[in-house]
């Protein structure tokens, strides 16, 4: 099992990159700004609610895959200035179920990126969690 904080780790960066990928604008913003684009809203706060229903997958992963994961957490590169190896892995698992071109099996780990990328597709696309801009510094999903 991995520690409560390596799973919350995992579910802030599952967060994190959700915001950062694929967060769609304030319904103002579509409907006036025909040039809107989703993504690039990391500085936003998921609300509690959002965060829960994100993080239900998370855990269920984490608990399926926690072999995986410790080796995930040894054989990757990353930058430890930007976060923990297990924000990592949530934000490869984000990238990886919503169909983006990067995520784990392009991290160079061989058959485990492929056993981690063929778990993470069975969860299916986080659709009925994608986050969206609230317009007051908060988002749910």
């Amino acid at each position: 099992m991995l520690t409560s904080e390596q799973v919350e780790q995992f579910i802030d960066g599952y967060v994190e990159c959700a915001l950062w990928a694929d967060c769609w604008p304030t319904e103002a913003e579509t409907l006036t700004n025909e040039s809107w684009e989703s993504g690039g809203r990391e500085h936003l706060t998921i609300r509690p609610d959002a965060r829960e229903r994100m993080a239900q997958d998370c855990r269920a992963f984490c608990e399926e895959m926690v072999s995986d994961l410790r080796l995930y957490a040894d054989e990757r590169s990353y930058d430890p200035s930007q976060g923990s190896v297990y924000s990592y892995a949530g934000h490869d698992f984000w990238l990886t179920r919503s169909g983006h071109g990067a995520g784990f099996w392009d991290r160079g780990l061989g058959e485990l990126g492929d056993r981690l990328t063929d778990a993470a597709r069975r969860y299916g696309s986080p659709d009925d969690h994608t986050p969206f801009d609230c317009g007051d510094g908060t988002a749910d999903c």
